[in-house]
């Protein structure tokens, strides 16, 4: 047989068997980057990221054009000039500073019903004569928001409470006086509720460049953003490098439970939902009656706590006053009570 051919030389070195590929990594963030931590914020939610990377989270990984769409908003040169990089700069602080708190992950089940009752909301007769009037339709951000406090309150048990959230602040439901008259009242689109005061994160909300981000998520946005304003708190930063942030939405931090505690009740709660031992596998004493020991362990299963004492502050201080010979308001307890 005859020997390979070698490769000639050139300049006393072999050039190389093979040219050298460069390969490009993707622009799109990895989700298993570190998560934000915050010395209070991290306290009450189980994860903490940033706007960007939750919104990069909810959008499918099949869609990689509008993973690599939200990516790639950055700040321009500040050489540059034009509304259009001044836009694109705010846009980029806000999904970079914006800390988004998750409570829970939102299920598809849930996503399809606030998607059918958005459709509803939407086309409801008093959607249609607000989007009737000289300025024009409601945008969608806005639309969007709407849903979400009226949710709230249609979804609160009793009627004179306010949900606990940050979006209904400066809202209360009508009442058949204030529905005709509107004294002391601000404009509100809202069926059945009524603006004591100007919210400002609502205002936040509908204007840019929180009306930007829609235009980015795409088909699935409106899912998004409902799921950002419902199951999330949401705190834009005032000054980052110090660690203040100023909460925009979700459960008011004062009204959550941190998450240690959350977790401790669980277990207990996990703890007494365990059978008890029946009465029959229970050792016996003396004449069929249960051991000492037993008995012991019984009667402190079955003592209360002072914490699992519910007392109702509405049913209190409601009984008649006791009056004294004189007519007047006896204080304290009553010389009949035995």
């Amino acid at each position: 047989m005859g020997k390979k051919r070698k490769r000639p030389f050139k300049n006393g070195q072999a050039r190389e068997d093979l040219p050298q590929l460069s390969f490009q990594t993707s622009t799109v963030p990895d989700e298993d980057s570190l998560e934000q931590t915050h010395p209070v914020i991290s306290i009450y939610y189980r994860r903490v990221v940033t706007l960007r990377q939750y919104l990069l989270e909810r959008i499918p990984k099949s869609s990689k054009s509008r993973r690599r769409r939200i990516a790639s908003v950055r700040s321009h040169d500040p050489s540059g000039a034009g509304c259009s990089g001044d836009q694109d700069e705010e846009l980029s602080q806000l999904l970079d500073t914006t800390l988004v708190g998750i409570l829970k992950e939102p299920t598809a089940g849930c996503d399809q019903e606030r998607r059918r009752e958005l459709a509803e909301f939407t086309a409801s007769p008093d959607r249609s004569l607000l989007a009737s009037t000289d300025t024009g339709p409601p945008c969608p951000q806005a639309e969007i928001v709407d849903y979400v406090v009226s949710t709230l309150f249609n979804r609160s048990t009793f009627s004179y409470q306010r949900p606990k959230h940050i979006l209904t602040h400066g809202f209360e439901r009508a009442n058949g006086l204030q529905a005709t008259t509107r004294n002391n009242t601000l404009a509100c689109s809202l069926r059945g509720i009524v603006a004591r005061f100007p919210n400002k994160n609502i205002q936040s909300l509908k204007r840019a460049p929180w009306t930007d981000i829609l235009g980015l998520l795409g088909s699935n946005g409106e899912d998004i953003m409902t799921s950002l304003l419902f199951d999330c708190g949401v705190f834009t930063a005032i000054d980052c490098r110090k660690g203040i942030y100023y909460q925009l939405s979700g459960i008011p931090l004062s009204d959550l439970e941190p998450m240690n505690k959350l977790v401790e009740t669980q277990t207990l709660n996990a703890k007494v939902a365990q059978p008890t031992i029946s009465s029959s596998s229970r050792p016996v004493g003396v004449a069929g009656n249960p051991s000492p020991k037993s008995r012991a362990e019984g009667g402190r299963s079955d003592i209360s706590k002072p914490n699992s004492v519910v007392l109702f502050r509405r049913r209190m201080l409601y009984a008649r006053p006791a009056f004294d010979a004189k007519g007047q308001v006896q204080f304290g307890l009553s010389s009949r009570r035995k």
